[in-house]
């Protein structure tokens, strides 16, 4: 009858109201009512300690609507940096700038590793991402989980194994240096820091010979057909007496390894497990650093 017509179609602009409007809210621009309070208050907030409640708040408030969650951690990571500034500024001694620094300074901390990580999870649970601004924000995060995860596994587990041909054109596999501390040294000639790190590197080779093996990796960024003859005899020239690796394997290398830097060290112990950071802020794996920093890490593991 019309009258049961009427009745089924007022139900289903019920459960369509009820049922897809969550989801319509998820979808649409950051233009959006519920978006907007959210932008206001990372904007406008002076205090880490409140910056860091407010993302406790969103993620319980939208823990089941995964794209607006996402949209908020873009907005909350877009402001961060904004907010630890203002935080800084109306701090009211240099005692409460130092407390500030301590405790919210992401990279000392390992607290930007685990927002990454949390995420990159959530961005995983989305199908459809609407706007290419957020598309790249989860593309960027799940990237760098991806490196994050890579990272603690050599840590943990330990370098994978792989093989490669030195300049020399021996066949070598990576796993036949264990038992002595190993340094991959990404480089390329080009680079001014990596030409000074070089003598650092011939030091220590010389001064832990036989507990240290060096294995220089060469990126090339130049389509040059003398690049090969140029870094051997650079490496002639210099007496770099290590093992090398060089051409299109050692750009497979840094794909693998996540090299964001150059140059980059990263130091392995006897059982093949990373003991460094791969972005060496504070230089500890650079120039005078290099020989105190390789001495601590053989007797920590003595």
């Amino acid at each position: 009858s019309e009258r049961e017509i009427e009745k089924m179609k007022a139900t289903f602009l019920i459960w369509l109201l009820t049922g897809f409007v969550p989801l319509l809210a998820q979808n649409t621009p950051d233009s959006t009512a519920w978006y907007f309070p959210w932008v206001q208050r990372m904007e406008q907030t002076n205090s880490m300690q409140e910056y860091q409640t407010m993302r406790k708040e969103f993620e319980e408030k939208y823990r089941n609507r995964p794209l607006a969650l996402l949209r908020l951690y873009a907005l909350y990571e877009e402001n961060l940096s904004k907010a630890y500034v203002r935080s800084i500024k109306s701090a009211r001694s240099d005692k409460e700038r130092r407390e500030i620094t301590e405790k919210y300074e992401f990279s000392s901390r390992g607290r930007w590793k685990d927002f990454v990580l949390t995420v990159a999870d959530v961005a995983s649970k989305i199908d459809t991402i609407p706007d290419v601004r957020l598309r790249n924000f989860a593309r960027m995060m799940k990237e760098s989980a991806e490196r994050i995860r890579f990272y603690r596994r050599l840590r943990t587990v330990g370098a994978p194994d792989f093989q490669f041909t030195d300049l020399q054109g021996r066949v070598r596999h990576f796993s036949e240096f264990k038992g002595r501390f190993v340094l991959l040294f990404f480089w390329n000639r080009h680079s001014v820091p990596c030409m000074e790190e070089l003598p650092y590197l011939k030091k220590a080779q010389q001064i832990y010979a036989g507990k240290l093996q060096v294995i220089g990796v060469y990126v090339s960024f130049l389509q040059d057909p003398m690049e090969k003859e140029i870094v051997q005899n650079l490496i002639k020239e210099m007496g770099l007496d290590w093992v090398h690796i060089f051409g299109p394997q050692s750009k497979a290398l840094k794909k693998r390894f996540f090299i964001l830097t150059f140059p980059t060290n990263l130091v392995f112990n006897p059982r093949g497990k990373l003991l460094n950071e791969p972005l060496d802020r504070r230089g500890e794996l650079q120039s005078e650093k290099l020989l105190s920093t390789l001495k601590k890490y053989m007797n920590e593991q003595e």
